[in-house]
């Protein structure tokens, strides 16, 4: 074995040195050096947005309006924070009559006279310019108008400060009023009601208010007389009033008017006075009063003699300190290893503060909570039994640098690591040993120095750096890190609003405050603006609704954009649209997911389209024809179609000329950022690869930066573009993805262009069989598909071996940070295997995804858990000779697809089960779709079926 790696090697580097020399690319002999210097100059960023906003959030009207003959508009716009708008334009001339017309776009492009002309209010989605004009009856024609949406910001401005707890939210206005809104139910916003608010109500008439903190179910505050005010939950002593009395208006502490800073715990409170002395009062349990007892104290007790306390954080069961000399001190729960004492566990608590190594301490914040999951990732029993929770601490130096230690089984300490990544050794994904990567001692995460603040949640952070530009990382079940992706976690610090990593509907910078609560986040930019994202289960987020932004609670959808229009390959390209119902997606739904033909001619594309993909955007569709033919150079081709959509009609239109491209070619894929085309087929030397083209944001078009992964049969694509993984004979390879060309270079031996001859040596996993891959929405696990059957073979001395090979769906964790992947050991068995479809989905436990596959005539649900990447069965459907699937992006609806018609089944968002969905059938006397009553039949589409073998369904979503 090693004399044949050995040889391998040495081919690959000869391989290498031929790319130097020739660079020879796509596989079809003509060259791609220019375009892969083209690629490497031009193509840099990614595209627009790929995700938008919440369909069953309240639309919130918005009216544009034109007074005069034809003037520039006034307008008023009251936006929601992920809700889509309901637009009116309005126009009068001077008389009051109405304009003549309204011409607008959304798309970017100056509206004309050829433009779409207005005739009722225009649904606006996240980060779309609107642009529009009228023309009176005199004939007077306004200038253009452009407004920009950015749904997101509360109603409600000057802002000047604002904290969040762990499901309720505060502010304090530059005019010193208070104003409170989300969970209520001990009174913790003050507003002396025990009912929970979805938008901001003013706290009294007091403009004197200073300082305000959140905790669990109560708050507190300071005002510039230097009082000290509680309110809320008291059951423990937290208000420090001196009883046990839940208040559900502010109460004064004491008499004093002294106090300068205050923060709230989950269950207790820290306070600094004047004089730089410390207090506590509220739960003791764990010591987190820093008194020495461990006992409750309903009233503010001092911390040792100290005078020269400057800054305070409070955790679930931790605090954290911090002395005038830069010296930074801890006390209380250290299960996880969140006092940074290198010591780790549930006896290694302390009832006083002791110093944690390291000086020059400028920033501190504490995190955690008793947490939710801990059973659905298998946390031993003695843990739960003990009240486990999970405490970490962030904290920055006066030199810009940043450091964590705790708890990180998310991902929260933003090192690159969490519980997932705790493998006993390659190959291997035991859910054992969860301390493995909490961190027992301050750890500096990464190596920049320009961090400015902090501020830690239940599960997550957030930080912003001094250019005002915000970054978030760890837990995001709720969508908490804004990044685009609801149920993935960040595992390294990553920017909220930078469109490389499927931004969320905020803008880049500059914020000049972020909060962590329980699992939403606030943020404040530098216009007074207030913004927020996440769990939103009692309104903490503001925007008048209780809708989070990804997963959650109850009433949650995904935050996924609404499918327009679908195509139907066959013979041509078929386009049809969507009867989409914005119900469950549970239960029978008359008309719900029907799709009906526009009434759109059918495009070619070729003579044998056999596969297509729309780009993220929903701009552009790349189809593949399947037939052959040879180059004067007697080289074997196929060609791509490249179209662009028409939003307004869904009207496909052939952009450019045709692309050559490998030849029988049986799949073709856009990368999840829009950057890049992939196409599978043969190789004119021989053997199968993945060829790879750069999009043209501006117009669509494709070019040809060359080919790799040899022996490539399948690709499937990680959520965030970075990583992509193929089946080949010996197994699952993974590649990391050149964000300049879209070339691939495998993860464990790097290869490039062609000639790179793939060592089947470093296939990633040898799983035998595999047919299809899958990544999940989150990122995290790979699913790969693999047919029963047989395999045979040969040991050292040529002797043969068959081994049965079940028919099986195995789960691999992928390793965020290299994009490697381990096999996690879990399977489920099938007796059958197709591609798979993967939806998203609310679920029992608000981690769930389901995934979807067709076999013996059925199509199988499956539940993923997102946090162990487990599958378990969820229910079948009857799939009559299914052929192959598609599911569209808001995980409402699954369409199969057989010989001649497409079959639509409705997806419950909890359980995952479908239930077949459709208005029509086929009479087999006239071949012609007729009315069913009761609508029972699936069957859609036969007019793109009648034209030859349906191939692929597509989705364009806006």
């Amino acid at each position: 074995m090693g004399n044949h790696q050995n040889f391998a090697e040495l081919i690959n580097k000869i391989f290498l040195l031929i790319n130097v020399l020739l660079l020879s690319a796509c596989g079809n002999g003509f060259s791609n050096k220019a375009a892969t210097q083209a690629a490497n100059d031009a193509y840099l960023v990614g595209s627009t947005s790929v995700r938008s906003v919440n369909p069953l959030a309240p639309n919130t009207t918005a009216s544009l309006s034109a007074s005069g003959s034809a003037v520039p508009s006034t307008t008023t716009i009251d936006s929601g924070l992920y809700s889509p708008l309901s637009v009116t334009l309005s126009c009068a001339d001077v008389s009051g009559s109405g304009c003549l017309a309204t011409y607008y776009t959304i798309d970017g492009t100056t509206p004309s006279r050829a433009s779409t002309v207005y005739s009722g209010p225009i649904t606006i989605w996240s980060k779309t310019t609107l642009k529009y004009f009228s023309i009176d009856k005199a004939g007077n024609t306004e200038a253009v108008n452009t407004r920009d949406f950015l749904i997101g910001s509360i109603k409600i401005t000057n802002i000047k400060s604002v904290v969040t707890g762990w499901n309720h939210t505060l502010g304090i206005k530059k005019d010193g009023t208070l104003w409170a809104w989300g969970g209520n139910a001990s009174g913790q916003l003050g507003d002396g009601t025990q009912t929970d608010q979805t938008k901001p109500v003013q706290i009294g008439t007091d403009t004197k208010w200073s300082m305000i903190s959140a905790g669990k179910q109560f708050t507190l505050g300071i005002k510039t007389d230097g009082t000290l005010w509680a309110w809320g939950d008291n059951t423990l002593g937290q208000l420090g009033i001196g009883n046990n009395t839940n208040q559900l208006s502010p109460v004064q502490i004491g008499t004093e008017t002294t106090w300068s800073k205050v923060i709230a715990g989950d269950s207790f409170t820290l306070a600094i006075k004047n004089d730089g002395s410390l207090w506590s009062w509220g739960f003791n349990n764990k010591g987190q009063l820093g008194d020495g007892t461990g006992v409750n104290q309903n009233a503010p007790v001092q911390i040792g003699n100290g005078t020269d306390w400057i800054e305070i954080a409070a955790g679930y069961d931790h605090a954290v300190a911090l002395r005038k000399d830069g010296t930074l001190w801890t006390w209380g729960g250290n299960y996880s290893g969140q006092l940074g004492q290198g010591t780790i566990g549930l006896t290694n608590g302390s009832l006083v503060p002791l110093q944690v190594p390291g000086s020059n301490w400028s920033a501190i914040s504490a995190g955690g909570s008793n947490q939710p999951y801990a059973n659905e990732v298998n946390i031993d029993a003695v843990a739960v039994e003990n009240n486990w929770v999970g405490g970490f601490t962030v904290a920055m130096k006066s030199d810009g640098t940043l450091w964590a230690w705790g708890q990180n089984i998310f991902g929260q300490l933003g090192d690159g690591t969490n519980i997932n990544m705790g493998w006993a050794g390659a190959g291997t994904y035991p859910l054992t040993g969860f301390v493995t990567f909490d961190r027992k001692l301050p750890f500096q995460i990464g190596t920049d120095t320009d961090w400015a603040t902090i501020s830690a949640g239940a599960g997550h952070t957030v930080a912003l750096k001094k250019d005002g530009t915000l970054w978030s990382w760890g837990l995001n079940v709720n969508g908490q890190l804004a990044n685009g992706n609801p149920g993935m976690d960040n595992m390294l610090p990553l920017p909220v609003g930078i469109d490389t990593y499927l931004p969320f509907i905020l803008p880049k910078k500059p914020w000049s405050l972020a909060t962590a609560g329980g699992y939403q986040t606030l943020a404040l930019r530098n216009d007074g603006t207030l913004w927020a994202w996440g769990w939103n289960g009692s309104g903490q987020l503001g925007d008048g609704s209780k809708y989070s932004t990804g997963g959650g609670s109850s009433a949650t959808k995904p935050t996924w954009r609404i499918p327009k229009y679908t195509y139907v390959i066959s013979k041509k390209v078929f386009s049809y649209t969507i009867d989409y119902d914005p119900g469950s997606g549970s239960g029978q739904s008359i008309g719900s997911g029907q799709i009906n033909p526009t009434g759109l001619a059918a495009v070619a594309a070729g003579t044998n389209p056999v596969a297509g993909a729309v780009d993220p955007s929903g701009q552009y569709m790349y189809v593949i024809d399947d037939t052959v033919s040879t180059t004067a150079a007697g080289e074997k081709v196929s060609d791509i179609y490249t179209f662009s959509i028409n939003r307004n009609t869904g009207q496909l239109t052939r952009i450019g000329d045709v692309v050559r491209t490998l030849y029988s070619p049986t799949a073709i894929k856009v990368d999840p950022l829009g950057k890049f085309v992939y196409v599978t087929g043969m190789h004119a030397k021989g053997w199968r690869a993945v060829a790879s083209y750069t999009i043209n944001p501006a117009t669509g078009e494709i070019t040809c930066t060359g080919t790799g992964a040899k022996g490539a049969k399948f690709i499937a694509f990680e959520p965030l573009g970075k990583f992509a993984y193929t089946i080949r004979d010996v197994g699952i390879t993974g590649y990391s993805i050149d964000q300049r060309t879209g070339m691939l270079s495998s993860l464990v031996a790097p290869c490039q262009y062609d000639y790179c001859d793939d060592n089947e040596d470093n296939a990633e996993v040898y799983k035998q069989s595999v047919q299809y891959l899958k990544v999940d929405l989150s990122g995290q696990y790979l699913y790969a598909a693999a047919n029963s059957g047989s395999i045979t073979t040969l040991d050292v001395w040529g002797r043969a071996t068959t081994v049965a090979v079940p028919a099986e769906i195995r789960v691999y964790y992928i390793n965020q940070t290299d994009g490697r992947i381990y096999d996690t050991n879990f399977a489920q068995g099938q007796t059958a295997i197709s591609p798979m479809e993967i939806s998203p989905g609310v679920g029992v436990d608000s981690h769930t995804q389901f995934m979807y596959l067709l076999f013996n005539q059925k199509l199988n649900g499956l539940a993923l858990n997102q946090l162990t990447g487990q599958v378990t069965d969820v229910g079948l459907d009857f799939a009559i000779n299914g052929l192959g699937l598609a599911a569209e992006p808001t995980g409402k609806l699954i369409y199969v697809f057989t010989s001649n018609y497409v079959a639509g089944y409705a997806i419950d968002p909890f359980g995952g089960k479908t239930q077949a969905v459709g208005t029509y059938k086929l009479d087999p006397a006239t071949g012609k779709m007729v009315p069913l009553s009761p609508a029972i039949s699936p069957m859609m589409a036969t007019d793109a079926g009648a034209a030859g073998t349906l191939r692929a369904i597509l989705f364009a979503s806006y």
